[in-house]
């Protein structure tokens, strides 16, 4: 009885253990009553933004193809619509969340993917990105799955409904299994997102036995990204120090989330090297140099600390939060006579 099972599985789901340094844990998030909903109250008038443009949604409805946001496929406004839902427990942003990811899913039905690839699919930075695009499944996997892990007990979202998605993000995940390699092989960037959004995927999906399959060939792209698009100092190939920030935060971030696997216990050492690069880039206020083609920040943003445990460097621990504590290696260096 397929119904029946799908019934029994949505309510084991909106009540499961979902435990991942990857994705956010609300219950530790604590509410405030004052949260500013203005960004998402204009979501809901119809105010939209990709990024990049602003468009007043007709009272016809969002059209998925023809609208002027390049970037709506990678759901950029569920960001702000998930702190509304979580602050405020309003069922309308619920509603309005689950009714934007199911327009999606009828813009662009999973058949639309077959012979597609990652590699084509953007026109221009006003005409819609095909989904299947290798900048737009990545995210839209990362916010599919923070927002599902969200919302996944609310009464707003019916079963059928969650199932739907569900199943969606199983075939899309699908999908990107079949073409994530040839970015890692790359050391794209766009690479590393995708080994962030298959993790995320997973871990919702973790019941499965193809996701079990799914993250552990994504640890071993994990591992091989670490091992490639990073130079033994732990610097990042992207040579611009912004982009390189954030690389080096999501392999770390993606380093401590599948620290069991074998393929991660075996790059322990490398990982360091990437926190070390970050700290030893950092001049006495915490700020990183801007070179390249945009402003880079301080050195907490390129630094996960949950990873600082299981490396056992306090020290960057000190360069982060300042005040006293274990100094770092590389701001003590030998004279040259001593070299």
């Amino acid at each position: 009885d397929v119904n029946a099972a799908g019934v029994a599985y949505v309510a084991h789901f909106r009540t499961k253990a979902i435990a991942s340094p990857l994705l956010t844990d609300w219950t530790a998030v604590k509410r405030d009553p004052r949260h500013n909903t203005a960004r998402a109250d204009g979501f809901l008038a119809g105010r939209l933004h990709d990024g990049y443009s602003v468009y007043d949604v007709p009272p016809t409805g969002l059209d998925w193809r023809n609208s002027p946001l390049s970037c709506c496929t990678r759901f950029p406004i569920l960001g702000p619509l998930r702190w509304a839902i979580h602050h405020t427990q309003d069922p309308k942003y619920v509603r309005f969340v689950v009714d934007h990811i199911l327009g999606y899913m009828r813009a662009y039905p999973i058949e639309d993917f077959v012979g597609q690839s990652t590699r084509t699919g953007w026109t221009s930075h006003t005409v819609v990105a095909k989904p299947w695009y290798w900048c737009m499944i990545p995210e839209r996997l990362t916010e599919l799955s923070e927002t599902v892990s969200l919302i996944r007990p609310a009464r707003g979202i019916t079963d059928d409904e969650l199932l739907a998605i569900l199943h969606r993000m199983y075939q899309e995940t699908g999908y990107l299994r079949t073409e994530i390699k040839p970015w890692v092989d790359r050391r794209h960037n766009g690479g590393c997102a995708m080994i962030e959004a298959m993790a995320q995927s997973c871990a919702i999906l973790g019941d499965f036995p193809a996701a079990r399959e799914w993250l552990d060939y994504d640890a071993q792209l994990a591992a091989q990204y670490i091992d490639q698009a990073f130079y033994p100092d732990g610097m990042c190939v992207e040579l611009t120090v912004a982009y390189s920030m954030a690389v080096s935060a999501v392999a770390q971030r993606l380093a401590y989330a599948l620290r069991e696997q074998e393929a991660i216990r075996a790059r322990r050492s490398k990982v360091e090297a990437l926190v070390t690069c970050m700290v030893a880039l950092s001049d006495p206020t915490g700020w990183l140099p801007s070179f390249g083609d945009l402003y880079a920040g301080k050195v907490a943003s390129g630094v996960f600390p949950p990873v600082l445990d299981w490396l056992d460097a306090p020290w960057a621990r000190t360069v982060i939060r300042g005040g006293d504590g274990p100094q770092p290696p590389c701001t003590v260096w030998p004279q040259p006579s001593q070299e």
